[in-house]
C-alpha cells in the first residue's frame, strides 16, 4: 500500500471512530458541529473520511465527547504493538 492510499485508510478509520462516539453520546451531526464550531459538512467529512482532522480539532472534539483523544487512534495500534525502549 502507498503512502497516500494509508493516509486515506488512517482518515477512514479515525473518521469511524468519530462517527461511533458522537452517536454513542446520542449527538446529531448539526448539534457536534455547531459545539466545535465547524459545519455539518466539514464533520461529515471528517467522518467518511473524505477529509483529515487536524490535531487542534481532533483534540476539542474528544473533549466534547468526554473521551481520551487516544480513543480515536486505538483502531491504529497492531495488535501485538511492543513498547519500544529508548
Amino acid at each position: 500500500m502507498d503512502a497516500e492510499a494509508q493516509l486515506k485508510s488512517i482518515n477512514r478509520k479515525i473518521g469511524r471512530r468519530l462517527r461511533m462516539a458522537r452517536k454513542w453520546r446520542n449527538l446529531r451531526l448539526e448539534d457536534l458541529a455547531a459545539q466545535s464550531h465547524t459545519t455539518a459538512t466539514t464533520l461529515e467529512n471528517y467522518e467518511t473520511g473524505v477529509s483529515r482532522i487536524c490535531a487542534d480539532k481532533l483534540l476539542q472534539i474528544s473533549l466534547l465527547l468526554d473521551l481520551p483523544i487516544d480513543y480515536f487512534f486505538e483502531c491504529l495500534k497492531p495488535p501485538d504493538r511492543k513498547t519500544v525502549r529508548p
